[in-house]
């Protein structure tokens, strides 16, 4: 049986850009600063000063950015933390319903018997159709966000 939950769904990949990009505005600001600190020369100086201030300027605003990705990053996270719940629960379900259930015996091509007449047979339809419900409910809900 195809299951929903062979698909690894999962944000790492997003979160791992996220820190390179931190760690590339700290390393050209750290490298700046050491530029800074080893020239003699006033204007190269002034120079490197100035640029290092853009980077730093540039750096707050793309943490500010960053921030904002990181808070849409944790809302994919949850919505498919809960769209994999569901998940295995529709797979539960569905595992449950091709188990044992109620079926008919026949001889000669006549029903001889059945059991779609016993009060647990009606209860386990009932369910079945419930837990189908419940399940697509419970998709649309995560793909929604909510």
């Amino acid at each position: 049986m195809l299951t929903l939950l062979l698909f690894h769904l999962g944000t790492a990949p997003m979160q791992a850009i996220l820190q390179q990009k931190r760690q590339v505005g700290q390393n050209l600001s750290s490298d700046l600063a050491d530029a800074i600190a080893n020239t003699d020369d006033p204007d190269e100086k002034a120079r490197l000063q100035a640029e290092k201030d853009d980077v730093d300027a540039w750096q707050a605003n793309s943490d500010k950015r960053m921030a904002q990705d990181g808070n849409q990053i944790s809302d994919m996270q949850n919505r498919i933390n809960v769209w994999q719940a569901a998940a295995s629960q529709s797979n539960t379900l569905m595992n449950a319903a091709m188990g044992d259930r109620p079926g008919n015996m026949t001889s000669d091509g006549q029903i001889v018997s059945t059991t779609h007449t016993q009060p647990g047979a009606v209860n386990f339809a009932m369910g079945v159709r419930q837990a189908l419900i419940q399940s697509r409910v419970q998709r649309n809900t995560a793909m929604a966000g909510r």
